[in-house]
């Protein structure tokens, strides 16, 4: 995958059918926009549907490296407590060019034994933990994901 994202429509399966997998189109005054092969759609699914690379936007994610390790220590009637967890953090930059305010899905990662601090995503899926990042028009923000190991 390049440095960026694609354009995307969210699609929810409301229908009370599972809906085939196939060619999906995007169209726009009659003209096409972009396509794509989709899966099935069971009933009450909802995804995004990548349809063409929006050269507008660029964004660039890496894992930082200087991960910092936090010690708790309590003691209770006579009993000291340790606990000892990792954090992590990971930065990811982006930039627009363009004068439409967009928002940008950063589809991070579920690492196993670790969990997001100050985050509370509106939802999860089995693997990944979508988040909703707003982009101004012509802006640079950096958007911080950090987690701390169980």
């Amino acid at each position: 995958m390049g440095p960026n994202p694609r354009s995307a429509a969210e699609i929810n399966n409301t229908t009370g059918k599972t809906l085939d997998g196939g060619a999906d189109y995007c169209l726009r005054r009659r003209r096409l926009r972009g396509r794509g092969f989709g899966r099935d759609d069971e009933v009450g699914d909802k995804r995004l549907v990548g349809y063409a690379v929006d050269l507008g936007t660029k964004v660039a994610t890496k894992l930082e490296s200087g991960e910092q390790r936090v010690r708790l220590v309590t003691a209770k009637r006579g009993d000291l407590y340790v606990r000892t967890s990792i954090e992590a953090s990971r930065p990811t930059r982006s930039a627009t060019w363009t004068q439409k305010v967009k928002t940008l899905i950063i589809e991070h990662p579920i690492r196993q034994g670790f969990r997001l601090l100050g985050l509370t995503p509106a939802e999860t899926t089995a693997k990944r933990v979508p988040l909703e990042v707003r982009l101004d028009s012509k802006s640079s923000p950096t958007f911080v994901v950090k987690e701390e190991s169980l």
